[in-house]
């Protein structure tokens, strides 16, 4: 068996250091270790040797895309007028959407390359159309006079719901900086509301960057991670996407391996379309126009096969930076929609004008409709 050699760092000495990843399927279950009987021991079956039962054979976009928020609109504040970053859009109700953003203000402007700076906003809808930035009626706002769930060190987050814990039925995975410009360690968090977050754990060390996704399988987290290593830090470089499993209490159960990889390769959203595969959305650095460009896998273990993808109508010339949102796609009352965020400046410059829009999707598919899970 291969043993896990992954940035779980114990002793000051080895944390500025870079460990590799193994990949999955180097990881077996001799002895009772490695990835494979973990999981089985908590009944997942994380391959299945039986027909998929959904097999997605193309996605476009059938409508112009919707903007939801900007640095330059009528309601840009000064925590958010210059840059945003990662986001996710949260299903709350049939009525109620949050879309949870990290984002720099025209005073930030200074630190805006020191990632952990940013702030992590809140605006709400009904509609998915029309947003609002602030905190909905009946919240206490976490920082009085502002939409602000954060004010500084957390990078990356996603928030979402869980199906096990109907007192605090939200949590939030993000990166995490103890101190301001050093991030080193990823965390988990709980709220009642999906406003007020309360601090559980670190769930483990290290220098892991972009967006995390995270997948609910019942009583465990699935998380897809963009992993850091010695050569990742290039844009040019081959990078890695990661999966680590956790309870809701942020306890590790198997750390992370290697389930997909490429050249110039960063954060990608996944959502599941079967009991063993997911969808994932990643974006790669052009290095020949200093762009990026989005596209399309389904994830079996890790096998992965690529899903056609036209983004022509919804991803505009001026715009080179994209992110998608976790999960990729959400379900607005039976219709379904991706979010993404645009830039017109590259992935490591500053400034410009950020987006986020919305696009409706229309796809063909063998087997289950995208939202079934």
């Amino acid at each position: 068996m291969e043993e896990y050699t992954g940035t779980l760092y114990t002793d000051k000495e080895k944390k500025n250091k870079f460990y590799p990843h193994t990949k999955i399927s180097a990881v077996t279950d001799d002895n009772g270790k490695g990835l494979h009987k973990i999981i089985e021991e908590i009944n997942l079956k994380l391959k299945s040797d039986t027909i998929p039962t959904n097999k997605i054979m193309n996605i476009s976009f059938d409508d112009e895309p919707i903007e939801c928020i900007s640095t330059s609109d009528d309601t840009a504040t000064e925590y958010d007028n210059y840059q945003f970053s990662f986001f996710n859009v949260l299903k709350i109700s049939d009525s109620m959407y949050y879309l949870y953003y990290t984002c720099f203000g025209e005073d930030d402007k200074d630190n805006a390359l020191v990632s952990t700076s940013k702030h992590l906003a809140l605006a709400y809808s009904t509609d998915c159309k029309k947003w609002i930035r602030g905190i909905p009626k009946g919240i206490n706002p976490p920082i009085s006079g502002t939409n602000l769930i954060s004010m500084n060190r957390i990078e990356g987050p996603h928030i979402f719901k869980v199906t096990g814990d109907s007192e605090y039925p939200f949590r939030m995975i993000s990166n995490y900086a103890q101190t301001i410009g050093k991030r080193d360690r990823i965390r988990m968090y709980k709220s009642k509301d999906g406003v007020n977050f309360i601090f559980i754990r670190d769930i483990m060390m290290g220098d892991y960057d972009s967006q995390l996704n995270a997948i609910d399988k019942g009583g465990m987290l699935k998380v897809y991670v963009r992993l850091r290593t010695a050569v990742g830090k290039s844009p040019t470089a081959n990078r890695q996407i990661g999966v680590f499993y956790c309870d809701y209490e942020g306890n590790l159960i198997a750390p992370p391996t290697i389930a997909f990889e490429g050249t110039s390769l960063y954060n990608a959203s996944a959502m599941p379309i079967d009991d063993h595969r997911d969808l994932l959305f990643p974006t790669y650095y052009n290095t020949k126009n200093d762009t990026q460009e989005l596209k399309c896998y389904t994830l079996d273990y890790d096998t992965v096969t690529p899903v056609p993808l036209d983004t022509s109508k919804i991803l505009p010339k001026n715009f080179v930076t994209f992110y998608v949102s976790p999960r990729g796609i959400v379900d607005i009352n039976g219709e379904l929609y991706m979010f993404y965020m645009a830039r017109d400046t590259s992935h490591n410059d500053t400034g410009g004008s950020s987006h986020i829009m919305m696009a409706k999707v229309t796809y063909s598919t063998i087997g289950r409709p995208l939202n079934y899970y």
